[in-house]
């Protein structure tokens, strides 16, 4: 089973809550399942690569063993795909959970786009700003 992740941080702003933003979608790109999460003080970097890791480890769960990712952190996109290497302690760790989970599809791409084309995990990234800190909502293709 195959499927496409658009993944969207959105970093604390003045209240000091950040989120994550995800979207699956199926192969003919309907929404299987959109997702946010409630992060607290984080840089966009962080809330990035948090989104990331949320939507790989959903698609996992879902049983999809082939996927491509989207995001429009060029930054993530090449760390994950080993083009640059993060230098502060917390990417680095977050760099490395979100390759092993990567390693466990059979297939895995990942490409930056233009942050006009991310703007349905953007979303769902700023919702997720209102949402305590490790609060996870997800609305699955039956309420999309």
């Amino acid at each position: 089973m195959s499927c496409t992740l658009e993944f969207d941080g959105a970093p604390a702003g003045k209240a000091s809550k950040g989120g994550a933003g995800v979207i699956l979608r199926t192969e003919d790109g309907s929404v299987i399942s959109r997702l946010r999460e409630g992060l607290g003080a984080v840089t966009n970097d962080t809330a990035d690569y948090r989104a990331l890791i949320l939507g790989l480890r959903h698609a996992l769960k879902k049983g999809f063993k082939q996927i491509h990712v989207l995001g429009d952190s060029q930054l993530v996109c090449m760390q994950v795909q080993g083009l640059s290497k993060a230098k502060n302690k917390n990417l680095v760790d977050l760099c490395e959970e979100a390759k092993a989970l990567k390693e466990m599809f059979v297939s895995f791409s990942i490409s930056h786009i233009k942050k006009a084309m991310n703007s349905d995990a953007g979303s769902q990234a700023a919702l997720a700003v209102d949402l305590p800190v490790g609060e996870v909502h997800e609305e699955s293709s039956e309420t999309c």
